[in-house]
C-alpha cells in the first residue's frame, strides 16, 4: 500500500505593469479627380482603364487612411476606385460612404473612402446653399456647387471600445477669377467662392459644437490669400470656430510659392482626353483645413505638425508639368488628373473628452436604465443638452425633411417642436404628457427612424435583457400607419422585433390609444464598453391624408443575472467499501472504511476529508493511493 497525504499551497505572485498607450496616426489625401470616369475617352493615357491603374499606384505610395474625393461623375467611377483601393498593396480594407455623387452639370461631385480598420460611417449630409447675392440687375445667385459634409468615428486599434467623432467637409468652389462686369446677371467668382465658404461656415456654427474635430478639404480655387473665401474660413469674426491652414499665404504664378501650388499638371489643357486645365503649375487651388479644436488637439485627434504635403509636386518649376517632377509617379500624376493630391497626418489621442459633451445611454452596475423623458420638453437634441433637450450623442434620426446631426445640434427645426396637447399636423418631433411624440408626414418619418444608442458600463458582458416602453398612438386620421421595433448589436444589421410594434388603424377614431411592450434578448453577448442600439421606424400602410401620432415613453432596460449554477452534491460522511474486488475509480467520503481487494488491472484512488480505516481483510496489490484531503464529490 502506498499512502500519500497532500497539502495545498497557493502561490501568487505579484508584478508591476507599465501600460504604454502607443499612438495612432492617420492620413487624410483630398483629390480632384477631374469628371473621372469619361467611358467616352480613348486617348492613350485618359482612358478609364489607365486612370484606375495610376489611381491605384497613386494611393498606394500615398497610403491613405481617408480619400475625399471631387468631381467623381458616377456611381460606377465611385465603385471601381474603390475596388482599386481593395486590390492594392496598401493590406487595408476601404469603404465609400453611401450617397450617388452630384452631377454638377456634368462636372461630377464628392465621395469619400475611408479605412474600416480605423473609421467607422456614421452619416452623410448636403450642406444647404442658404447665402445669396444679389447681382446688379436683380438677380440672385448662390455658391455653383453644394459641399458634402460625413461624420465618421475614428477608433483606437489599442483601445477598440473608445471612438472619437470627426467630421469632413468636401468643396468644390467656383473656378475663375473673372469680375463679370459685362454680365448683370453675375457677381465676381471670388465672391461667389465667399457664398460657398460661408455655407459651409454657417452650416459648422449652427449644427456642430466648438469641441467637434473637423476638416474641410477640396478644389476651393482661391487666388491668394485675401480672397474673402479663404478669409471666412480663417478669420472671419462672424464665426466662432475657425480653421488653420498649415501651408500658409502664397503668390500665384510665383516661383516662390510653387512648392504649395496643386495645379495644373500639365502644361496643354486636355492633354490626355479628359479636358482639365493647362498652364503648367501655377495655382494653388486644393486644401486640407482643419478647425482649432484639432490645431489645439483638445478633443482627441491633432494635427501632426509639418506632414502637410503636395504629393508629386517635386522639384517643379513654376509653369512645369508634372512630367518635369522628379517624383517616380509623375507620369500617373499626369495622366490621372490636372490637380495634385494634398494630403496630411493626424494623430488619435482618444483619452481626450470634449468637455461638457454628453454621451449615450449607459447601463451602469445597476443594471438597470430607465428613460421616462422626465424634464424633456421637446426643444431639440444638442450634444451639451441644457433643461427640455436631449443628448444628439444618444439619439439619431433619419427620414426628416431637415437633416439631423449626429452629436451636433438640433434645435429649431423638425427636431424641436416643442411641446403639444397633441393633434398637430406640423412634422416633426415634440414632447406631449413627458414622452417623445413624433408627427409623421409624407416628408417626415415615413420611412425614416428613430434611434437611441445604450452602451454597457456594467464592467461584465451582457448576455440577456428585459426590454419594454411604451407606445402611443393618437388615430386622429384615416390613414394606416406603423411604428416598428427592431435593434441592432452591431449598427448595421437590425433585427426586426413585430411583438414590440404596432400599427395604427386606418380609421380616425379621434382616441389616443396605450400599449405596453415587453420582451425578453437572449444571447447577445455584449461586450463591456460595446454599444448597442434600438430602433423605431415609421412607414404608411394603406389609405390617404394625414397621418396619425406616435409617442414612445418609459423606456426601460433591465440587465438579466443567470442563475448561480447549484453547488456540488456532498460527500456522504461514511463510505464502506468491500468489494472483492474493488472496481477501479476514485471514492471520496469524509470517512471510508474498507475490507476490499484491489485488483491487478484497475487504479483505485481512496480521497478522504477525516480518515481513511483499511479494516483486517483489506488487500492492495498495486495501483492504489490514498489521499486526506477537502472532499470533492465525483460527479
Amino acid at each position: 500500500m502506498i499512502k500519500k497525504l497532500f497539502a495545498c499551497i497557493l502561490l501568487s505572485t505579484i508584478g508591476t505593469f507599465s501600460v504604454l498607450s502607443a499612438q495612432t496616426t492617420f492620413k487624410v489625401a483630398t483629390y480632384n479627380v477631374l469628371r473621372f470616369p469619361n467611358d467616352d475617352n480613348t486617348t492613350s493615357g485618359g482612358t478609364n482603364a489607365d486612370r484606375l491603374a495610376a489611381f491605384q499606384m497613386i494611393m498606394e505610395d500615398l497610403n491613405p487612411d481617408i480619400i475625399i474625393l471631387q468631381e467623381l461623375r458616377t456611381v460606377t467611377g465611385a465603385n471601381n476606385l474603390l475596388n482599386a483601393l481593395n486590390t492594392s498593396n496598401l493590406n487595408k480594407t476601404f469603404a465609400r460612404t453611401p450617397n450617388a455623387p452630384d452631377s454638377n452639370f456634368g462636372t461630377g461631385g464628392n465621395i469619400l473612402f475611408y479605412n474600416t480598420a480605423l473609421f467607422t460611417f456614421v452619416s452623410e449630409n448636403g450642406i444647404p446653399r442658404t447665402n445669396i447675392a444679389i447681382a446688379d440687375n436683380g438677380t440672385q445667385v448662390q455658391a455653383v456647387r453644394s459641399t458634402d459634409i460625413y461624420r465618421l468615428n475614428v477608433t483606437d486599434p489599442t483601445n477598440p471600445a473608445i471612438s472619437t467623432p470627426i467630421y469632413f467637409a468636401s468643396a468644390h468652389l467656383k473656378a475663375g477669377n473673372s469680375n463679370h462686369n459685362s454680365d448683370p446677371s453675375l457677381i465676381p467668382d471670388d465672391d461667389r467662392r465667399s457664398l460657398g465658404a460661408q455655407d459651409i461656415m454657417d452650416y459648422i456654427q449652427q449644427n456642430l459644437s466648438d469641441d467637434d474635430n473637423v476638416i474641410i478639404v477640396g478644389d476651393m480655387n482661391f487666388q491668394d490669400e485675401n480672397e474673402p473665401g479663404y478669409i471666412d474660413f480663417m478669420s472671419n469674426p462672424a464665426y466662432t470656430s475657425l480653421f488653420t491652414d498649415p501651408l500658409g499665404p502664397w503668390t500665384r504664378d510665383s516661383q516662390s510659392s510653387v512648392t504649395k501650388f496643386t495645379q495644373s499638371t500639365r502644361i496643354i489643357s486636355g492633354v490626355v482626353g479628359n479636358g482639365g486645365a493647362g498652364g503648367g503649375l501655377c495655382d494653388r487651388f486644393d486644401f486640407l483645413l482643419f478647425n482649432d479644436d484639432i490645431n489645439s488637439g483638445n478633443s482627441g485627434i491633432a494635427y501632426e505638425n509639418g506632414s502637410m504635403e503636395i504629393f508629386g509636386n517635386t522639384n517643379i518649376a513654376v509653369n512645369q508639368s508634372a512630367l518635369n517632377s522628379t517624383h517616380p509617379l509623375r507620369l500617373q500624376l499626369y495622366n490621372f488628373s490636372d490637380h495634385f493630391p494634398v494630403a496630411a497626418e493626424f494623430t488619435l489621442n482618444p483619452t481626450t473628452t470634449p468637455t461638457g459633451a454628453c454621451t449615450a445611454y449607459s447601463i451602469d452596475t445597476s443594471l438597470v436604465l430607465i428613460e421616462d423623458f422626465l424634464g424633456y420638453g421637446g426643444q431639440g437634441f444638442v450634444d451639451e443638452p441644457a433643461p427640455g433637450q436631449l443628448c444628439s450623442n444618444a439619439w439619431d434620426f433619419t427620414g426628416f425633411s431637415d437633416t439631423y446631426v449626429f452629436g451636433g445640434i438640433n434645435v429649431g427645426n423638425d427636431y424641436a417642436r416643442g411641446g403639444t396637447n397633441s393633434g398637430t399636423s406640423q412634422g416633426g418631433i415634440y414632447e406631449y404628457n413627458d414622452g417623445l411624440w413624433i408627427q409623421p408626414t409624407g416628408s417626415d418619418f415615413t420611412g425614416g427612424t428613430a434611434t437611441m444608442i445604450v452602451c454597457n458600463d456594467t464592467g461584465e458582458t451582457i448576455d440577456s435583457l428585459e426590454l419594454s416602453f411604451d407606445i402611443l398612438i393618437l388615430n386622429d386620421q384615416d390613414r394606416s400607419n406603423k411604428f416598428d421595433f427592431s435593434y441592432s448589436l452591431d449598427g448595421t444589421n437590425y433585427i426586426e422585433l413585430p411583438i414590440m410594434s404596432e400599427t395604427s388603424i386606418g380609421t380616425s377614431t379621434g382616441t389616443l390609444n396605450f400599449f405596453q411592450k415587453n420582451t425578453k434578448l437572449y444571447n447577445l453577448n455584449i461586450s463591456p464598453d460595446a454599444c448597442f442600439q434600438l430602433r423605431w421606424t415609421g412607414g404608411d400602410i394603406s389609405g390617404s391624408g394625414s397621418r396619425d401620432e406616435f409617442g414612445l415613453d418609459n423606456i426601460t432596460l433591465n440587465v438579466l443575472q443567470a442563475a448561480p449554477p447549484p453547488p456540488p452534491p456532498a460527500c456522504p460522511p461514511l463510505l464502506s467499501i468491500n468489494d472483492i474486488p474493488i472496481t477501479g475509480g476514485v471514492y471520496q467520503a469524509d470517512t471510508i472504511i474498507s475490507a476490499g481487494i484491489v485488483s491487478f488491472v484497475d487504479t483505485i484512488a481512496f480521497k478522504a476529508k477525516d480518515c481513511i480505516k483499511l479494516d483486517e481483510g483489506f488487500i492492495g496489490i498495486q495501483n492504489f493511493s490514498a489521499e486526506i484531503e477537502d472532499c470533492e464529490p465525483q460527479n
